[in-house]
């Protein structure tokens, strides 16, 4: 046909055929260029193909549909398309699922299963879709007739699927521009279901839907609509007919709806709405006059809801509104109802039962700027209730039942910018409050009960930046009260009542950045408190009631990084007390009552990693403390007096990667205490006394893990763990072992777990492990066996737990556990089984628990339901079964 079309006209015009003979040969070559440049992406294809701004893409996923129709007989222009989870043996879309010449425009489909729709599913795309969607599927019609027309649809969706009508003429001449449909199981629609979407719907959505009424006689002829979505549904109601209207609505939602009661002017049918919402409805009330014809509302929501009165004139016909919401509600009264309202801005009122506040709470409005009056029973306000609010800019006013506020309630609030006043009930403000605040920024004033603060609280705020004074008693402040505050960050002062921390910070240049002083009592801190701070960055002071740390408190604390110290009575510290810090990376001190450390106890500190020296009594460390601790990475010391370790106490290379040494009466270890612990990966030695000849001192290549639980140690070498190849944990719970030996887990292959629990075994080698292995736990709990060990389960084939609980077993067998393929748990609990057995077939398939409780049977075996396929627990507790 090109063929005939050309030679006509090169009979016609020798010029114009030269123009469309190149004209058709580069469409045939962007059309070649664009199938090419994707099938070689599409190679043995279940789809997948890219390029992208000069479109295409095409995805599929999990396939067939004929393997998505050989991939849309290897693309032919598209521009997004997509399908996913298909198969679930696809349940029909028919005929010749679509080539012909292609073309496409957007499509998607998703998870289905998708229950038909034919009718030439989209007749190769009636001069190229524009969108469409489907979702999650097994759809239940519309596609009337597989969308007619199309002539480039505008969207559509249809979203989770199952509809329950919605017909009539369902979309009859299209572009829709946009609808959706949501979650479906809609229960009707019709009235001629948007008829031919009267000049081009613009939204819907219909939101989860099972509706029960509005859609005002499906949808007053729509007119451009604007959005609508109708949230989760079973309205229950609105009605009032008349002669509809819509007048291109502006958005509505009734969130998850049934509300109980709005209605008179019923939304009076729609004079440009601006947004709307009744949140989650069973409102209880509203009518008078229920937002009279609404002019222009701009927002509202009357979230949670279930209300208890309102009327004064309900919103006099909203002038515009600028949000509101009333929180959760059951209000209790607010007088004059937001009053005059030019263009309010924001409100909502949180979680309510309110009584108080007015003088008529909000008067004029002038233009308000948020409130919230937090989780309410306020317990009075007024003193002009925020007269006339000059622009607010934050409140709240927090759980409250106050106990005083005016004097004159924030004098016209000069901008505020935040404030609370946390959970209330003060015990004193007044000074002027916050005397005209001038431009605050922030406040709270936590939980409360005060006892006093002064420097006129505040005086003038002088651009405050947060502060907060946590629980409250708190026991003077005064002093230059923040010195004139130069924009502080933070401050809190945790649970209180303080005694002393003199001139009571910033000074010029400040920046705070966090302080704290946990629950307080303080005794001491001073270097004029703390060098003004040079940019804190947190600090805390943990419990306190410090007892000395000096050398210039913190000399200037160079942006500091933590530091607490933690419960305090600190005896002592002093040498360089920290040089500087150098920017710490916490550090905290544990209990405290410290006794000695030094070599200039942490030097310069150089970006410590924590650190902690747990509970403390410590009883001397030296030697190079920690030479000054190139970038630590955890210690602890646990509970401390460490009785020797020494061998310089780990220098060499020292980022240690954790250790903690639990609670620290040693008795020796030395022999080059770790050497160069080449970055350790745990460790602990818990409760001490080692010995079994301090585990031939660990000297620790990678560790990873370990603990050696209570300690006694009677015995274990076989040259203990030998020299450790990259551990993976082992415990070894309460060590008074009485033997094991053999190749004691012969160089660990990277053992993962194990532990022996409380031990004097009675028994097991036969080699003890390797043979390649990575165990998967073990345990073998209480310990005097009499016996299972299967010849120590042929390698373990990584086990996934055991355990044998207490132990002196007697019997079980289940063909010596063949090998475990992955067990996952048995355990086995007390013992003295008497009997289970299985002599050969076995099976497993990955247990999932078992126990057989404090035992000696007497009956439950049916070979414990044919060797365990996939048994959920049992445990028969303590048995000798009745039945």
């Amino acid at each position: 046909m090109i063929r005939d079309f050309y030679s006509a006209i090169q009979r016609n015009d020798n010029g114009i055929a030269k123009i469309l003979s190149l004209l058709l040969f580069i469409f045939q070559t962007c059309r070649t260029q664009n199938t090419l440049e994707c099938s070689q992406l599409m190679q043995n294809s279940k789809c997948t193909c890219y390029t992208f701004e000069d479109a295409v893409y095409l995805d599929c996923q999990d396939t067939i549909l004929k393997d998505i129709k050989n991939a849309l007989k290897r693309v032919s222009n598209v521009h997004a398309f997509s399908i996913y989870d298909l198969d679930g043996s696809e349940e029909e879309l028919g005929p010749h699922f679509i080539p012909q010449g292609s073309c496409i425009k957007h499509i998607h489909i998703s998870r289905t299963n998708i229950r038909y729709i034919d009718d030439e599913t989209f007749t190769p795309l009636r001069k190229c879709l524009e969108s469409l969607s489907i979702l999650s599927s097994k759809i239940k019609f519309i596609p009337q007739k597989a969308l007619s027309g199309m002539l480039k649809l505008i969207s559509f969706e249809l979203i989770s699927n199952h509809v329950e009508e919605i017909p009539s003429y369902s979309f009859f001449g299209l572009p829709l521009v946009k609808l959706n449909m949501k979650g479906n199981m809609v229960r009707h629609i019709s009235d001629t279901a948007f008829k031919s979407l009267e000049s081009s719907l613009s939204e819907i959505d219909l939101s989860e839907n099972s509706l029960t009424t509005f859609p005002l006689t499906s949808i007053a002829h729509l007119k451009y609509l604007l959005t609508l979505k109708l949230a989760w549904n079973e309205i229950f109601s609105i009605a009032t007919v008349d002669n509809y209207n819509i007048l291109s609505l502006e958005y509505l939602d009734l969130n998850s709806n049934n509300f109980e009661f709005i209605s008179e002017d019923c939304l009076k049918f729609s004079p440009s709405l601006r947004v709307l919402s009744f949140h989650f409805n069973f409102i209880t009330n509203i009518h008078y006059r229920a937002f009279y014809s609404l002019v222009n509302l701009t927002s509202l929501d009357l979230s949670h809801n279930r209300i208890k009165i309102l009327h004064t004139n309900l919103f006099q016909t909203n002038k515009n509104l600028e949000s509101i919401d009333l929180n959760h509600n059951h209000l209790h009264h607010i007088h004059g109802l937001f009053c005059n309202m030019p263009s309010l801005n924001k409100v909502f009122l949180s979680h309510n039962n309110i009584l108080e506040v007015p003088i008529d709470s909000f008067f004029n409005c002038s233009k308000i700027t948020i409130i919230h009056l937090n989780q309410n029973c306020i317990n009075n306000i007024n003193s002009e209730s925020f007269s006339n609010l000059e622009n607010l800019e934050e409140l709240q006013l927090d759980f409250n039942y106050l106990n005083q506020v005016p004097h004159s309630i924030l004098t016209n609030n000069k901008n505020l910018t935040k404030l609370h006043l946390d959970n209330n009930n003060f015990s004193d403000i007044n000074n002027k409050t916050f005397f005209n605040l001038n431009h605050l920024k922030e406040v709270r004033l936590n939980n409360n009960w005060l006892k006093i603060i002064y420097k006129s609280l505040f005086i003038n705020s002088i651009h405050l930046e947060e502060i907060y004074l946590n629980n409250n008693r708190i026991t003077v402040i005064e002093p230059g009260t923040f010195q004139k505050m130069s924009n502080m960050k933070y401050i809190f002062l945790h649970h209180n009542n303080l005694i002393e921390i003199s001139n009571i910070l910033p000074l010029i240049n400040s920046k705070l950045l966090i302080l704290s002083l946990e629950s307080n009592q303080l005794s001491i801190i001073n270097s004029l408190t703390l060098g003004p701070q040079k940019k804190l960055n947190q600090l805390n002071l943990k419990y306190n009631r410090l007892k000395f740390i000096e050398k210039n408190t913190y000399n200037n604390l160079t942006y500091l990084t933590q530091l607490e110290l933690s419960f305090n009575e600190i005896l002592f510290i002093n040498d360089f007390s920290f040089q500087r810090l150098n920017a710490a990376r916490y550090l905290d001190l544990h209990y405290n009552v410290i006794r000695n450390i030094t070599s200039y106890t942490f030097f310069g500190l150089s970006e410590l990693e924590d650190l902690d020296l747990s509970y403390n009594r410590i009883v001397y460390i030296y030697d190079m403390a920690f030479d000054t601790l190139k970038k630590l990475r955890s210690i602890n010391l646990s509970y401390n007096p460490l009785k020797i370790l020494h061998r310089n106490l780990f220098q060499q290379g020292l980022p240690l990667s954790s250790l903690f040494l639990d609670n620290c009466d040693i008795e020796v270890i030395e022999n080059g205490t770790f050497q160069g612990l080449n970055n350790l990966k745990s460790l602990s030695i818990r409760n001490n006394s080692l010995k079994a000849s301090d585990l031939l001192c660990l000297d620790i290549p990678g560790l990873k893990f370990l603990s050696i639980s209570f300690n006694i140690l009677d015995y274990l070498p076989v040259e203990a763990f030998s020299n450790l190849p990259l551990l993976e944990s082992i415990n070894l719970e309460h060590c008074n072992i009485e033997k094991l030996v053999e190749d004691s887990f012969v160089n660990n292959k990277n053992l993962v777990k194990l532990n022996i629990a409380q031990n004097i075994i009675s028994t097991i080698p036969e080699k003890l492990f390797n043979m390649f292995n990575s165990l998967t736990v073990f345990n073998v709990s209480n310990n005097f066996l009499d016996y299972v060990p299967y010849s120590i389960f042929e390698n373990l084939t990584q086990i996934e737990i055991l355990d044998f609980a207490d132990n002196l077993i007697q019997k079980i067998e289940i063909s010596g556990l063949k090998k475990f393929k992955k067990l996952k748990s048995l355990i086995f609990r007390k013992n003295e089984i008497n009997s289970i057995t299985c002599t050969n077939k076995v099976i497993l398939n990955d247990v999932i628990f078992f126990d057989i409780s404090f035992n000696r049977l007497d009956y439950l075996p049916e070979i414990i339901f044919d060797s365990f396929p996939n048994i959920q627990n049992i445990n028969i507790s303590y048995n000798n079964m009745a039945n």
